[in-house]
């Protein structure tokens, strides 16, 4: 499940919390790549659970991937 899981994430490009660190309490986060293609770092945004919907969490999701790759490329990252 824990493999299933992962690449569900690398596809992606983000992941998601749901309350495993904290009940009533949704992460989103996404990573920041550094030059040799590894994650140095993470941006996440975290909200109450109630006001987490599908909605809401594809949205963050669109503008951390946006931010995350943008400082990727800033800081040498080049997609394959």
């Amino acid at each position: 499940a824990l493999e299933q899981e992962l690449a569900k994430i690398k596809a992606a490009g983000f992941a998601v919390d749901r309350e495993e660190l904290e009940i009533g309490l949704t992460c989103v986060a996404a990573p920041i790549f550094d030059g040799d293609g590894k994650p140095s770092a993470a941006i996440s945004v975290a909200g109450p659970t109630v006001r987490m919907t599908s909605l809401t969490i594809e949205t963050i999701a669109r503008g951390l991937l946006g931010v995350t790759r943008e400082i990727s490329s800033r800081i040498g990252y080049l997609p394959r």
